[in-house]
């Protein structure tokens, strides 16, 4: 359940339980960057949960960025 009451439905592995991807939210499905096989041509640039993020983290200007749950 997700901060904003939605009901988050997520795949996971079978065999370790890791998050996979998600059903569609708005048209889009969310897939971990971490699961693909190559992830070089990868780069992140919206940020969610970063309250908690390690001091030394930073972001790129122009990215969006979220304390939390983002709205919608």
């Amino acid at each position: 359940m997700a901060d904003s009451g939605r009901l988050n439905i997520r795949f996971v592995c079978p065999d370790c339980a890791c998050w996979i991807y998600s059903l569609p939210h708005d048209g889009v499905i969310r897939v971990r960057a971490g699961t693909l096989d190559d992830t070089s041509w990868l780069r992140p640039t919206r940020h969610i949960w970063t309250r908690s993020k390690q001091r030394w983290v930073s972001f790129a200007e122009g990215d969006e960025i979220f304390e939390g749950e983002p709205p919608g």
